[in-house]
C-alpha cells in the first residue's frame, strides 16, 4: 500500500475544489431561479475557481512550456478587484428583488483596471517588439510589472477588505 503524501494530499483538494468551482459556477450561472444574485454569486466562485487553478497549475508545473506560460502571462487568472463590488452586489441583489447594476453601480468596477495593467504591460512589449519600436529586452519589463504587483496589491486587498 502506497502513502500519499499531505502535499499530494492537499494537491488533490485544491484539484477537486477548483473542477467543483467550475462546475457550481455553471449551474448557477444559467440557473432560472433568483437570477441576477445567482449570476453574481457565479462570478466570484469563478474568480475564486481561477485562481486556485492558477495556485494548483503553477504547483505542479502545467505552465512550464513557453505557450502555456506565455498564455497565463496575457490571461490573468488571480483577479482580485472586483471581488470586493461583487460581493457588496450580491448581497443588495439578495435583499432587494428589483436590484440592478446600472451606470451608476459600474464605477465600482473601475480599479479592475489595476488587475489588467500587468497584462496590457506584455502585450504592449510584444506588440513593441514585433513592430521593432521597442527592443527585446524584457528585463526592464518584467522589472516594472513586478514593482507594480508589490504594491497594486495595497489597493487590491484594501477594496476587499472595505467592501466585506
Amino acid at each position: 500500500m502506497q502513502s500519499i503524501s499531505l502535499t499530494g494530499f492537499l494537491n488533490t483538494i485544491v484539484l477537486l475544489a477548483t473542477v467543483q468551482g467550475f462546475i457550481v459556477s455553471v449551474l448557477l450561472f444559467f440557473s432560472k431561479k433568483n437570477k441576477r444574485p445567482n449570476r453574481i454569486l457565479s462570478a466570484i466562485i469563478l474568480l475564486i475557481t481561477l485562481a486556485s487553478f492558477n495556485l494548483y497549475g503553477n504547483y505542479v508545473n502545467w505552465f512550464n512550456s513557453d505557450l502555456l506560460r506565455f498564455i497565463t502571462q496575457l490571461v490573468p487568472l488571480v483577479i482580485i478587484m472586483p471581488m470586493g463590488p461583487l460581493i457588496y452586489f450580491y448581497v443588495q441583489s439578495s435583499l432587494d428583488t428589483n436590484f440592478k447594476i446600472d451606470k451608476k453601480q459600474k464605477r465600482h468596477f473601475y480599479p479592475v483596471l489595476i488587475d489588467i495593467v500587468p497584462s496590457f504591460t506584455i502585450i504592449v512589449f510584444i506588440a513593441g517588439v514585433i513592430t521593432k519600436l521597442l527592443k527585446n529586452h524584457p528585463a526592464a519589463w518584467g522589472n516594472f510589472i513586478d514593482n507594480y504587483n508589490v504594491y497594486a496589491d495595497i489597493p487590491r486587498w484594501t477594496s476587499v477588505t472595505l467592501y466585506v
